[in-house]
């Protein structure tokens, strides 16, 4: 439901000509064992860090982490 959501967004995006880069996964349901709950398979994304990546690496918050490695406008 979360790619779903990621892909409305970037139609809605694109429709209001806002230049914002949003690129929606890959993923395959791919369930497992006699419960079918275990399993899935999404695409992996070269040189990206998973959020608990960029908090053990850098200790700080995601809002922190964005402004340190893109900047603000303010500080444009």
């Amino acid at each position: 439901m979360a790619l779903q959501v990621i892909k409305l967004f970037k139609k809605i995006f694109k429709k209001c000509d806002l230049d914002l880069y949003v690129v929606p996964y890959k993923c395959i349901s791919n369930r497992t064992g006699d419960d079918k709950m275990l399993g899935g398979l999404i695409e992996c994304i070269p040189h990206s860090y998973s959020r608990d990546q960029l908090g053990k690496a850098f200790e700080i918050d995601l809002h922190k982490y964005f402004l340190k490695r893109y900047g603000s406008e303010t500080s444009a």
